[in-house]
């Protein structure tokens, strides 16, 4: 079974059974939108509507046998794609499942075109790295407010952050299910792992360092 397709044709008939007014264009990301999906995987469908027009939000919804990962959002122009290029990488493996004014075919190719440019590769690690940043301002935070739970989400959306953005540049993946093997390789691993998983032997700031 291809499971690419199946899911593929689940999305275009989602849409079509529930009648989606204004909707500009539909693409699904993620396994779909690169082609490797199994019998594990869940569609991810971005629905995109005129500026303006809808509320972002994201939800998941179960559609015969599957759980569809639905993202509602209006149609960014390329200038914004520009502009935040980190926020839109996703757009490098999305697959079109409806397109009927070619508007989303327009967006991916500018898209694909632009983010492979020393520009915008550039501006990208700027912003990524001012996202663990700023994670780390908050692991900062709360170990000073004595807040040892948040600390320890904190530390993980640092590292998690940390992580898409080494996987992004060293392996130009764009694969969620890929981090953990992909940081499996690294030298600071074990360190990474007994803070994890709590160890108190492991100093926070040296792995953070690392």
């Amino acid at each position: 079974m291809d499971h690419t397709q199946y899911l593929v044709s689940l999305g275009k008939e989602y849409i079509q059974l529930n009648n989606v007014d204004n909707l500009l264009c539909a693409f699904a990301g993620g396994s779909v939108g690169r082609g490797d999906a199994d019998s594990y995987s869940d569609l991810d469908l971005n629905l995109y509507f005129s500026e303006g027009t809808v509320e972002p939000y994201s939800q998941n919804v179960k559609f015969k046998d599957k759980i569809i990962q639905l993202h509602i959002d209006n149609l960014p122009s390329i200038e914004q794609v520009y502009s935040e290029p980190w926020d839109f990488r996703f757009l490098a493996e999305a697959r079109a499942i409806y397109d009927p004014q070619c508007l989303l075919q327009q967006l991916l190719s500018k898209t694909k075109e632009y983010l492979v440019t020393q520009k915008a590769r550039q501006l990208m690690f700027l912003q990524a790295k001012k996202i663990v940043s700023s994670r780390i301002q908050w692991l900062n935070r709360t170990i000073e407010s004595n807040e040892c739970i948040t600390a320890g989400i904190a530390v993980n959306a640092a590292w998690t952050d940390a992580a898409f953005l080494y996987a992004y540049f060293i392996h130009y993946s764009l694969c969620t299910g890929q981090l953990l093997p992909i940081i499996r390789n690294l030298s600071f691993y074990p360190e990474y792992r007994n803070i994890r998983y709590y160890n108190p032997k492991i100093e926070t700031k040296l792995l953070l360092n690392a």
